[in-house]
């Protein structure tokens, strides 16, 4: 009898091979009186793809995708360290992640889904997303 367990990891290709775990909700994001709000989003497990559509039809509202808080650093606004999802559009990442971060920074409120196709990878096996591209 062998002592070795095998368990789900980031390096695992069978976890993002195999069915995911779904993650879906919709979410309302306003805009504050002192400025852009900002919801966030922690996975239950590591993600292998997240679909996001913003479903505003009436307005002309961008839905601001980010993979590390605005709060936590002026360099995702600054250096647009992050990607506009235009009304009535989808974006599709194939990534994987803990969390997500929306912003709104068109005034009013956006109506937004979130798809997400989740591992069996617990996300205490994921790594803090940071770098170019991301917060630097």
């Amino acid at each position: 009898m062998s002592n070795f367990h095998y368990t789900p990891g980031l390096q695992h290709a069978g976890s993002y091979i195999s069915s995911g775990y779904p993650y879906l909700k919709t979410y309302t994001l306003g805009n504050t009186a002192s400025g852009v709000s900002e919801q966030s989003l922690e996975f239950l497990h590591v993600t292998k793809q997240i679909v996001i559509i913003n479903s505003e039809t009436s307005t002309s509202r961008d839905l601001r995708v980010h993979l590390v808080s605005t709060g936590s650093t002026a360099n995702v606004v600054a250096n647009k360290h992050y990607y506009d999802v235009p009304n009535n559009t989808s974006l599709t990442l194939d990534l994987k992640c803990k969390e997500i971060y929306f912003s709104n920074a068109s005034g009013g409120s956006i109506t937004f889904s979130v798809f997400a196709s989740q591992t069996q990878i617990p996300t205490g096996r994921m790594y803090e997303l940071t770098g170019s591209g991301i917060n630097v």
